[in-house]
Formats: structure tokens, sequence, C-alpha cells
């Protein structure tokens, strides 16, 4: 019912997409996906690696479902998915900086991730940072920053960390979060 109730504009429906869970399977980084959408001949498949659907002509027009739960369960094991997906980006960003292109938000993260996943917390923090400043999307703004205080913490930067969050406040000054 709530999806046939969505306003005639409504192009997608975003949910959550848990990127970073603990053993627990408790979400520490979560980003909003489009998972649902009303298909037309613009809508791509952007990223090597955890595709990500966007409307080329950027007339998204989406509305969010928490509830809606999506699980996904890869036959490889995590460790064989995340070292198959940096070797992805990895060469994907060395190609991209050898002919002088900008690296994307998307590819300055998936890098991130995955040092921050084998503990390079000094190498991680800077790319956090970079796809934050890259990234066009508040909510994936702000959980790139908030990973990069994670790293920054663990490294025992706090004043720097702190620093980072009071930019994060500066940008959505108005979410209770």
């Amino acid at each position: 019912d709530w999806l046939l109730k969505q306003p005639a504009h409504v192009n997608a429906i975003y949910a959550p997409y848990h990127y970073i869970s603990t053993e627990l399977d408790r979400p520490l980084l979560q980003i909003r996906r489009p998972r649902i959408v009303k298909w037309d001949k613009y809508w791509r498949w952007i990223n090597p690696v955890h595709e990500k659907l966007s409307h080329a002509l950027g007339q998204e027009s989406g509305v969010s479902n928490s509830g809606l739960i999506l699980l996904h369960d890869p036959p490889v094991s995590q460790r064989e998915r995340s070292d198959r997906n940096f070797a992805i980006l990895k060469k994907q960003v060395e190609e991209i900086e050898a002919a002088g292109g900008p690296v994307s938000a998307f590819q300055s993260f998936g890098l991130a991730v995955r040092l921050f996943d084998s503990g390079q917390m000094a190498e991680a923090a800077p790319l956090f940072f970079r796809a934050a400043d890259k990234s066009n999307d508040l909510e994936e703004k702000l959980q790139f920053i908030l990973m990069g205080c994670r790293a920054l913490f663990e490294l025992g930067q706090y004043r720097e960390a702190g620093e980072k969050v009071l930019r994060m406040l500066e940008l959505a000054p108005d979410r209770p979060e």
C-alpha cells in the first residue's frame, strides 16, 4: 500500500545499504541507495564495485523507506570480496590518475574502506575526507567524514577528529543526529 500511495513524480525508493557492520551485524556505516526505481532509459549503473544506480539527467526524485530490507549474502568470503574490490578500484584509480583525470568520491571511499579494514588508518583517513569533499550527497558526505574521524580517533588524533566533527555540524546544523 505504501508504494502505491507515492506521488507520480517519485521514481526511486531509497533504502539503507549497510556498508560496514560489526560482528553482531550492527551497521557502522549506512548509505542511502535507490533500491526500487521506475525505470527509464536514463538510469545507469555506475562504479565497477558496489554498483550504484544514478539518473543520467539528474531527475532522481526519491523517497526513503528504512523498513525496506534487502539481504546481500554473496557466495565468497568478506575477505575475498574485499581483496577483489580493492584490486579493481586501485587499478581504476591508477589509470585515472595516470591520465590526469579526477578520482570520484566513490573511488576514494572504496579505497579508504579497504585501508581502514586492514588497519591502515593513516592512509584511510585522508581518503575518507577526500571522498567527502567530492560527494554531492549530504548523507554520504556526513558518513564519509564520520569514517575519517573514526580513523583519526584510532590514530589517537583526537583534536583533529574533533575539528572534523565540527565540520560535520557546520554542514548540517539542523540535523538532530
